[in-house]
């Protein structure tokens, strides 16, 4: 078991961002993703994974390749649709009869 005094000791090293550094570092190591149409970062402090970072990539729905969209068809909130050349995002979930603000955001090109 440990004692307060160790435990003050691993405390402060954290505290003062030294822990990191003695078990070997930060590092980012891009790794092959266990979720379809993701890329994969994980992150590391020494050899142990401590967290992974997702990034969606080219999957429909996504900004750079929308689903086309048509009146009285369900739409995912969060997904990109296109409709008459328009890029929106929805906003909310749901079967929408019309294009409403209720239901999609226009993404604005830079």
């Amino acid at each position: 078991m440990m004692t307060r005094a160790e435990a003050k000791k691993i405390r402060n090293l954290v505290k003062q961002g030294r822990l990191a550094e003695i078990l070997g570092g930060i590092t980012e190591k891009e790794e092959t993703s266990d979720r379809d149409g993701y890329e994969m970062t994980t992150v590391y402090i020494g050899d142990i994974p401590i967290k992974n970072n997702y990034k969606l990539i080219n999957k429909f729905g996504s900004d750079n390749k929308p689903v086309s969209w048509k009146p009285y068809m369900a739409v995912v909130k969060g997904l990109f649709y296109k409709y008459k050349g328009t890029v929106y995002r929805a906003i909310k979930s749901g079967i929408p009869i019309k294009l409403s603000d209720e239901y999609f955001a226009e993404v604005k090109e830079d």
